[in-house]
């Protein structure tokens, strides 16, 4: 897409990064807005403490706890009133996550539809398919030398990249917080953009560096890494 890559980066030494993505369709590769959780916080409950006024069915009052095994006692002990939108269902919790939207990447497809003679009863959403996608992190706040490391391919679970949507600044792909939102429009805001097919292969060959911690002989990502980061 015309970006400009410094010398000593992975992108700098494939031919087109990012392409061009029109339309709706999603698959592997294509770049998304999402707001995803921060995966590392510590969660919190909303434990109910029974509707505001009795017989309105739209209004409760609810209490944010940090989510430990004294609060799921609190949660069992909880007075159980339908509310609209927030119904009370058996072994469930409420969980409240920060989040925040970010640039994400689709790495895997949402797989074959399920049929729906097999859909049947009350969870019918344990069957609805996912996509796998990858979140990217601004680096304003990283140490240079760090960003450096990350874009000479020093650590499995980072990638370096300057995305077409981000106005040029330094972005970190975090493989390790590989995540799954739903499979429809509502969960996601579509790009223009997506990865090429040899960009697309290099992640994957760097996403299996993560899950194995091996690199093949014959890996592009390896001889790379040799290459960036000398011996």
């Amino acid at each position: 897409m015309g970006l400009a890559y410094p010398e000593g980066s992975l992108q700098s030494l494939v031919g087109d990064w990012w392409t061009s993505a029109k339309g709706g369709y999603v698959e592997r590769g294509r770049l998304l807005w999402a707001i995803v959780p921060h995966v590392d916080q510590k969660p919190f409950a909303l434990v109910s403490k029974g509707r505001t006024v009795a017989a309105e069915h739209g209004k409760a009052d609810y209490e944010v706890l940090p989510l430990t095994r004294h609060t799921l006692q609190a949660i069992r002990s909880a007075p159980s009133l339908p509310v609209a939108g927030m119904p009370d269902i058996p072994d469930e919790v409420k969980m409240v996550f920060r989040g925040k939207r970010r640039p994400v990447l689709v790495v895997g497809n949402p797989g074959t539809d399920v049929e729906k003679g097999l859909r049947t009863g009350d969870v019918k959403y344990h069957s609805n398919r996912t996509l796998l996608v990858a979140p990217y992190y601004g680096a304003e706040k990283w140490k240079p030398e760090l960003i450096e490391k990350v874009r000479r391919l020093a650590y499995p679970q980072f990638m370096w990249d300057s995305l077409p949507i981000t106005m040029g600044r330094d972005s970190i792909l975090r493989l390790d917080h590989i995540q799954p939102i739903g499979n429809h429009a509502e969960s996601y805001e579509l790009t223009e953009y997506a990865l090429g097919s040899d960009a697309l292969a290099l992640i994957e060959e760097q996403m299996n560096w993560l899950r194995t911690g091996e690199l093949l002989e014959e890996s592009i990502i390896l001889y790379l890494r040799n290459s960036l980061l000398g011996p």
